[in-house]
């Protein structure tokens, strides 16, 4: 049908039941969202490649400090953490993320 986009659906598949989706991605440093397709294929490419657990509910995601420090990452600003223990102000980071079909 003329005028809907393509699928960029992704779906990781399993042989066995699993209590967690675990995947490899990739990151880099943000790229504009006017950035040419063609350009981004080629970011995605040298972006580095990590394992990530998913949350599907999560609004935001989280990145180690070895991601910050291996992508050359700077901070944006900070915001207030929960985790199951503890409350405590993190730095903030902007990044792109690439699934392993390539969406960003």
């Amino acid at each position: 049908m003329p005028g809907i986009p393509p699928s960029q659906s992704f779906t990781a598949r399993y042989n066995r039941r699993v209590n967690k989706l675990l995947n490899d991605i990739r990151v880099s440093s943000p790229f504009d969202r006017n950035t040419p397709p063609v350009i981004i294929s080629q970011l995605a490419e040298k972006a580095k490649t990590y394992k990530c657990i998913w949350d599907t509910g999560a609004t935001n995601s989280v990145i180690s400090q070895k991601v910050v420090d291996e992508c050359g990452l700077m901070p944006i600003g900070m915001a207030l953490v929960n985790s199951a223990t503890e409350q405590k102000r993190c730095e903030t980071f902007l990044v792109s993320i690439f699934l392993p079909n390539k969406v960003a």
